[in-house]
């Protein structure tokens, strides 16, 4: 009776592949995944860091000590995060310190320390953390910012930016305030 409960099994599986219905006992499909369009993954310009970058990093390691790493932005092709070391100590307060460490390296970051304005300062692990927004005439450039990690001692111990060197933006009103306001009423 056994063999015959076998091979009614075998008939009705071959049965039901045949007609189709394998493919619910088959492993699952991969869905195609639709990346957002916020997603960061979707940079899909891919700028090589120049050679005068490589360069100024090569200094700036040499300068302030080993294990510094960087990661450039596949579309501005500038540092978007230095990590893994910490730098000499600046003076003054957390803030001067940020100051000072991107005006010293300025040929490498590429910011423009008065298109910042700090937006957050908060105290964490022994390290303040300061992000600062970029503005271009007086209006935040949306999703482009600057953090730097600083210790109680002044070392730099970190830096993460999305920092828009050249912001295509036309800040002039297209229409005048008179305008506006007689569409909003």
């Amino acid at each position: 009776m056994r063999i015959k409960n076998r091979k009614f099994i075998l008939i009705g599986a071959a049965m039901l592949f045949a007609s189709g219905m394998g493919e619910l006992f088959a492993a699952p499909k991969t869905r195609e995944r639709k990346p957002s369009p916020l997603s960061q993954s979707m940079r899909q310009v891919r700028k090589a860091p120049a050679p005068a970058a490589r360069e100024a990093f090569r200094k700036f390691a040499q300068k302030q000590g080993r294990g510094w790493k960087v990661r450039y932005n596949p579309r501005t092709a500038l540092p978007e995060a230095l990590t893994g070391g910490r730098t000499a100590r600046y003076p003054g307060t957390p803030e001067q310190a940020a100051a000072a460490f991107f005006e010293e390296h300025r040929e490498l970051l590429k910011v423009e320390p008065s298109a910042l304005r700090l937006a957050l300062k908060k105290e964490f692990m022994g390290l303040t953390h300061l992000q600062y927004q970029q503005y271009k005439d007086g209006l935040p450039v949306e999703f482009s910012y600057a953090r730097v990690h600083v210790s109680q001692k002044g070392e730099v111990a970190g830096y993460q930016a999305r920092f828009e060197p050249e912001t295509p933006m036309n800040t002039v009103p297209a229409i005048s305030g008179e305008a506006a306001a007689m569409a909003a009423a």
